[in-house]
């Protein structure tokens, strides 16, 4: 976790190993019967003020993600 006056950082990494998973992502239907390992990376930012998170930003790698799992065009 990092610190800059007000505002705090935190980096989050999954690595995971998803088989069977089926549902809806974006508005995209999809089901994966096959077992794959997936590598996700996120960013949080938190503004403190008073001992109170007042603002929060995220960021986190949904087309990577999407990717990984095989549900993006291939481009051809």
């Amino acid at each position: 976790m990092g610190a800059e006056d007000n505002k705090r950082l935190t980096r989050r990494a999954l690595d995971e190993t998803v088989r069977h998973l089926r549902g809806m992502f974006g508005g995209l239907r999809f089901e994966i019967e096959d077992e794959i390992a997936v590598a996700v990376r996120h960013i949080y930012i938190w503004r403190i003020a008073d001992d109170k998170i007042v603002e929060h930003w995220g960021s986190r790698d949904d087309l990577g993600l999407l990717g990984q799992l095989g549900l993006l065009p291939s481009g051809e």
